[in-house]
């Protein structure tokens, strides 16, 4: 059998990575030059009600549209009172519309700020403050990551004190 020379197998790499680098090159491009990303505009921002009862659902939505007929995904993020409340992300297709909906519910009574990305807006609560009581019928997260963790110590204990015993 033949051996091939070591230059020829050198050359026959670089002509295959320039082949892919060739072939990967208008992804790159597609993927992250500025201008090929989808940009959104964010209208419309509607509560509803705009007053409501203590414990009462409110609506609160808005328009999304992409603007530069790509493809994209958009992350909402409500703010009530400069607090994050919640964020939902939307696919938006190339030059599609579509609405972003959030459902909060307030327990006091109070005039409550809201922001949607650059729009804002306020709604009111009103009635008297409700409570709601404790779930007791289950133990808290922290109580039961603290049972997981103290089992986790006495269970490395015991393995370091078996592994330290004399056979």
């Amino acid at each position: 059998m033949k051996r091939i020379p070591f230059q020829a197998i050198r050359w026959l790499l670089i002509i295959g990575l320039v082949l892919v680098g060739i072939t990967a090159i208008p992804q790159a491009i597609e993927a992250g030059t500025p201008g090929n990303e989808a940009i959104f505009e964010i209208s419309n921002l509607v509560i509803s009600p705009a007053e409501a009862d203590t414990g009462q659902s409110i609506t609160i939505s808005a328009t999304i549209r992409e603007t530069n007929n790509i493809s994209g995904i958009y992350e909402g993020t409500l703010r009530i009172d400069g607090a994050i409340e919640e964020t939902k992300t939307l696919t938006v297709g190339p030059l599609v519309t579509e609405e972003i909906t959030f459902t909060v519910s307030k327990n006091e009574a109070g005039v409550y700020s809201v922001k949607l990305d650059t729009l804002t807006g306020s709604f009111t609560v009103t009635g008297e403050t409700t409570t709601e009581p404790p779930d007791s019928s289950f133990p808290t997260a922290s109580v039961v990551g603290g049972i997981v963790a103290a089992v986790v110590v006495v269970g490395l204990i015991l393995f370091f004190l078996n592994k330290r015993k004399p056979a």
